[in-house]
């Protein structure tokens, strides 16, 4: 009886992770939907938020000088990542992260690119654009907001 009790549970947990379509995969929120929980965000955190055609709210606190990266630049960060409940996620304040531009998600690889060296920023991403319906099981529940600040260290730019 326990195992089967176990089986039920462990069954509803992992099937109850995001919509699902009719294959059996899951589905993005769409950002517009989560729009009003990322305004309300911004209203209570006093962030004055544009927003742009991919539903990231985000606010330019040091646009930067040049040069701004593309996708294949490696760009060096230092960050902080949140929860919208103001639980952190990931940091790296005290030494920059390097990656390429391109192996970041796709509201960071849109976001980023708003600023330039010496630049910072802050968004507030719709799940769609961070780790969607999937999420990251243990860490990021599916359909997840996320917060970010960033500062851009450093651009080295790919010939």
């Amino acid at each position: 009886m326990r195992n089967l009790l176990t089986a039920v549970i462990t069954f509803l947990l992992l099937s109850g992770c995001g919509k699902k379509d009719n294959n059996g995969m899951c589905t993005n929120v769409a950002p517009e939907t989560e729009a009003a929980i990322m305004a309300k965000f911004c209203a209570d955190h006093m962030i004055s938020a544009s927003t742009d055609e991919n539903g990231i709210f985000y606010q330019i606190m040091n646009p930067g000088t040049t040069p701004s990266p593309d996708l294949n630049d490696t760009v060096f960060v230092l960050y902080k990542g949140s929860f919208l409940n103001g639980n952190v996620l990931d940091e790296s304040l005290s030494a920059p992260y390097a990656s390429e531009l391109n192996d970041f998600i796709d509201g960071w690889k849109l976001g980023l690119q708003k600023i330039s060296k010496g630049g910072q920023i802050k968004m507030v991403i719709p799940s769609s654009l961070c780790y969607g319906c999937n999420g990251i099981p243990g860490a990021i529940p599916s359909n997840t907001i996320l917060y970010f600040e960033v500062t851009l260290v450093d651009v080295k730019q790919m010939p």
